[in-house]
């Protein structure tokens, strides 16, 4: 994770910020396809001017929003 996300968990309770690293960690292992199946973080598409970013609920009423950029695979 890069600088600014780790700065923006510092000021998030520790349970949120436990359950972002949990994801991010199972997105890693798991890939995003596999973990959008699993509906305990409810991942969704997000619309109007957030069009193309994605959302996933840590908690009621707090998300962390996201953008899948597509990358080469390396074989």
């Amino acid at each position: 994770m890069g600088k600014i996300v780790n700065k923006q968990l510092e000021r998030v309770p520790d349970i949120i910020a436990r359950k972002f690293r949990i994801w991010v960690a199972l997105v890693e292992e798991s890939g995003m396809w596999e973990m959008r199946k699993c509906k305990g973080f409810h991942d969704e598409p997000l619309k109007g001017k957030r069009q193309g970013q994605r959302s996933v609920r840590l908690k009621q009423g707090l998300s962390a929003i996201y953008v899948e950029h597509k990358t080469a695979r390396s074989s």
